[in-house]
């Protein structure tokens, strides 16, 4: 079989010849439709080079105008994501301008073989690619072969795995989410699957036999017996293997169910592996789901004190549902009527406003929400019996209520709601009004039209409402708004629309909006919006049953929160946040309720999260945003309790505590040193160290004059000295043992741009990592004169961002831009040995970390983080699967001292995980339902039903 297939266009022949011959050469058996070996000239040409592709390891693309125009090569990279193999890219020529970049080839990191000078260095990086995870994608070549050959015999029961093969294939998909660049294939998926019922139904007959004879000797009772525990042992083993992989495919799609099929392998085999998963949750929300109605749930709203639910339904009735509970939700005032329709709750939870099946409003007093009481007669349409109601919404006072419907709007002086009076009816033309908002600190209400467009209305007088400037949107469009929402202090307006989307204004000044970035929550249209009470999430339900969460702490740069949520494949109607914002309610078209625990321990912050340090003295967290802002938190077994904050005011690289935890070096444009003995007022020491001295102007990598940018702070183990590493390759140290009065002491010259520092315990060795792929050592008992390194590693071909000694200071970790983790042996200066190298998912590592027991995390682009036990360097073991930070590249990590938490931030935030297994399972077991009966059987057939959770 072939190791490489390479497609590529005609005109890039004389090239691929020579790339052929290379990987020949290498030992990897190239295949390519030249080779009359994989393609005989008398062969049906197209079916033996979909052959060659499946039985290849891997799919290698060379780019150019020609190839990306050729319908052949888009023919073989179809075959080659049909038979989920790696693709890798080479550009050998650049695009046209005018070409445009099929999302496969233009999504992935594309090795440059544009110059034949640089030829050698990028065959080794292609190589090493090539290299990365080749027993998985082997397994995989083997399997996809037998799973087609096996479909093309009519799934012949002959061909199925058996055996030894069939559980090192169940295996093999258990760990396939760790693997995303050869996902399994649907035909392996169902290979597998009938491969193990094969494998049941055969046993099931063989025990069959082997008990059924009355003439069976004892001996051949005994080996029966055996037969049967070696049986049951094999079959626990497939369930198991099975349940992690069904959940890794619903993951991405139902986060609930993933997590109790989690919890149910783990419960299985608490193995390593499984708990990785469990661990992975923790950053997840998960549903509890509730059947409130036998109709539509339209509307839902929450009292502000978090305790009351009201729903509402245009084909059912209106309900008020007790959420204080730990257990279950539960339904009050059974019996009353209060309506059907829209519903909306006043900001003091006292008043309640429900929609009536004449398509008027009834408002109740909901003070004991166990008996409503009505109040006043019902208002609305001036001809009871017109047609539908869609909307309502009372403003911030709780004194006006607006009314939309078929082209009318009305607002009612409520403040009385005994005697109810019309204010005002504003003209909206024909127009439908589907969607009602107030804005909390100005007088302006938002209006959803049928047009597409949103009216903003000045209702400080609401009998005399005032239009400001021109409809919002898109009225050419004719996309329906079906919701719109403010942000909690008023400045941001959101608009969901039929077509899917979500748009932003910033509508601080009401006249003068600006239109943001808009947001695509779906294909279909947005049903409901909410922000958080904070502002910083924005949460929008759609009709094809998903949930979208963003991070709008910074609305000019929204990012998704987590993976898309999913309400049982029903169409969200509704959504509405708790008053703590750590609840979601949604609700659906199936007449459920899904009440979603928020991660406790999930910070959204303001832009994206660049850095995050634990004290090494307690559980204090420091995390920095793009904005310049230092958050300093306490990490319980709860939650995160805030304390205090640093304004730096630039965007912070790097950022270290000091070793007794009191003081916090922060690198921005400068690095700053701050006392924070008590977090909860953290105070400057002198001005940043870098104004003390002129910054290093040249360097023998940057020969030209100007202010290098500060990448890496690190502090000597003993508080003393202070690192800093800078883009010209220059490294300075100083001395902070009062940190009042820094003084510097020493210019070390590198080989290239810093990126990261790292002291050894013993506080005699400094490593600085770089952007040239190498790391230098300086013994600092030598300093004095050129100040050179005493070792010079080779580390990469290119970036390494990450450098980290372990905590006896005999192995150093190294992290690169190719997703790699060197391990070396520093224990002798300036004798250097690599000890093993360690693959990541991701195209680069931007932070690695070590922890107490041998434990070593490395996070990147991937959005994993990976553990690794390196307590044997020379032999490191995965700490079982990569725990997920979600879709955002993640830019640092780090261990708490005791190694119970570990904190991460990326573009969406910063998390942290508890890493023992009764949190993970305390926290499943608190926000989900736990696998039903019915839901046990689709995916756990095999053995009986039993409670994950005992509440």
């Amino acid at each position: 079989m072939p190791g490489v297939f390479l497609s590529y266009a005609r005109e890039d022949m004389a090239f691929v010849r020579i790339l052929h011959d290379a990987l020949a050469a290498a030992g990897r058996q190239p295949a390519w439709d030249q080779d009359h070996a994989v393609v005989p000239f008398s062969a049906l040409y197209q079916e033996e080079i979909k052959a060659a592709i499946i039985g290849s390891d891997k799919f290698v693309f060379v780019i150019s105008p020609d190839s990306l125009d050729s319908e052949p090569c888009a023919e073989e990279i179809g075959w080659a994501l049909e038979a989920g193999k790696q693709i890798v890219t080479l550009l050998r020529r650049p695009a046209r301008p005018e070409q445009v970049l099929p999302e496969v080839i233009a999504k992935r990191n594309w090795i440059f073989f544009d110059e034949d000078a640089s030829f050698d260095q990028h065959f080794a990086e292609l190589l090493q690619v090539l290299d990365t995870d080749l027993d998985f994608a082997k397994t995989h070549r083997q399997l996809q072969v037998r799973a087609t050959e096996w479909a093309a015999s009519g799934s012949d029961r002959a061909r199925q795995l058996r055996g030894r093969d069939l559980r090192a294939a169940e295996t093999w998909l258990a760990g396939a989410d760790a693997h995303q660049a050869t996902p399994p294939t649907a035909i392996q998926r169902q290979y597998i699957a009938a491969s193990r019922r094969g494998a049941d139904r055969t046993a099931r007959i063989q025990r069959t036999i082997l008990t059924s004879g009355l003439a069976i000797t004892v001996a051949l009772a005994t080996t029966a017996f055996v037969q049967r525990g070696h049986a049951i042992s094999e079959r626990n083993l497939a369930v198991y293997n099975l349940a992690l992989a069904e959940a890794g495919q619903l993951s991405a799609t139902d986060t609930s169910v993933a997590a109790d099929l989690y919890l149910a392998a783990y419960r299985m085999r608490p193995t390593q592996q499984a708990l990785s998963r469990l661990i992975s949750m923790e950053a997840w929300p998960l549903a509890r789901t509730v059947r409130a109605s036998d109709s539509p749930i339209d509307a839902v709203a929450v009292t502000p004190d978090g305790r009351t639910l009201a729903i509402g339904s245009f084909g059912g009735a209106d309900e008020l549902w007790s959420v204080t509970a730990s257990g279950q939700p539960r339904r009050l005032a059974a019996g009353i009527s209060l309506g059907t329709g829209p519903v909306a709750i006043s900001p003091d939870g006292r008043e309640m406003a429900a929609g009536t099946a004449l398509g008027q409003v009834q408002l109740w007093d909901i003070a004991d929400p166990g008996r409503p009481v009505p109040q006043g007669p019902p208002i609305g349409n001036s001809t009871p019996g017109s047609p539908s109601l869609y909307s309502v919404s009372f403003s911030t006072d709780g004194r006006t209520l607006a009314i939309g419907g078929p082209g009318a709007l009305s607002l009612w002086d409520v403040g009385d709601p005994v005697h109810p009076r019309l204010d005002s009816r504003p003209p909206v033309g024909n127009a439908g009004i589907y969607s009602l908002a107030f804005s909390r600190y100005t007088a302006v209400l938002a209006v959803g039209t049928s047009n597409g467009t949103v009216a903003l209305w000045n209702v400080a007088d609401p009998s005399r409402p005032v239009p400001i400037g021109s409809a919002l949107g898109h009225a050419d469009q004719g996309d329906p708004v079906y919701s719109v929402a403010f942000s909690p202090d008023g400045s941001t307006l959101a608009a969901g629309d039929a077509a899917g989307l979500v748009q932003l204004w910033n509508v601080a000044n009401p006249a003068d909006p600006g239109e943001l970035q808009p947001l695509l929550a779906g294909s279909g249209n947005v049903s409901s919006l909410a922000f958080s009470p904070g502002g910083a999430v924005l949460a929008a339900g759609d009709v094809n049953g998903a949930i979208q969460l963003w991070n709008v702490a910074d609305p000019n740069q929204p990012e998704p929160l987590g993976p898309t949520l999913t309400a049982g494949g029903s169409p969200v109607q509704a959504v509405a946040f708790g008053q703590q914002g750590s609840t979601l309610v949604s609700g659906g078209n199936d007449g459920t309720i899904q009440f979603w625990n928020l991660p406790s321990r999930v910070i959204v912050t303001n832009g994206q999260a660049y850095s995050v340090a634990f004290s090494p003295a307690s559980n204090t967290l420091a995390y920095a945003n793009s904005f310049g802002v230092v958050s300093l938190a306490q990490v319980t077994s709860g939650a995160i309790q805030a304390r205090g904050l640093i304004p730096v005011l630039t965007p912070v690289t790097a950022m270290q505590f000091s070793p007794h935890g009191t003081v916090l070096a922060v690198a921005g444009a400068d690095v700053e040193l701050w006392n924070v003995a008590d977090p909860a007022k953290p105070v400057s020491y002198a001005g940043p160290l870098t104004a003390s001295i002129p910054p290093p102007t040249t360097s023998p990598t940057s020969p030209t004059a100007g202010s290098p940018a500060l990448y890496a702070v690190a502090f000597s183990p003993n508080g003393r000295d202070v690192a800093l590493g800078y883009s010209d390759g220059d490294t300075q140290l100083w001395n902070v043992a009062n940190p009042r009065q820094p003084t510097p002491v020493a210019m070390l010259l590198g080989s290239g741009p810093d990126l990261a520092l790292a002291f050894s315990p013993d506080g005699r060795t400094l490593a600085a990592s770089d952007a040239t792929g190498h790391i230098c050592l300086w013994n600092l008992a030598r300093l004095g004169g050129d100040d050179l390194p005493e070792a010079r590693l080779t580390a990469a071909a290119s970036l390494v961002p990450a450098v980290a000694f372990s905590p006896d200071g005999g192995v150093l970790a190294s992290g690169d831009a190719n997703g790699q983790i060197q391990l070396w042996n520093v224990a002798e200066l300036p004798n250097v040995r690599r000890l093993a190298t360690l693959q990541t998912q991701g195209a680069s590592i931007h932070s690695i970390a070590f922890g107490p027991g041998g434990m070593l995390a490395a996070a990147g682009d991937a959005g994993t983080i990976s553990r690794w036990d390196v307590a044997d360097a020379r032999h490191p073991e995965a700490i079982g699967l990569p725990l997920s930070s979600g879709t955002a590249a993640v830019y640092s990590v780090a261990l708490s001292p005791g190694g119970q938490y570990l904190a991460s931030a990326s573009a969406d935030g910063v998390r942290i995980w508890s890493l023992s297994a009764d949190a993970a399972v305390d926290w499943i077991c608190t926000a989900s339902n736990g696998l039903t009966a019915a839901e046990w059987r689709q995916y756990i057939p095999q053995l009986p039903y039993e409670p994950l959770c005992r509440r």
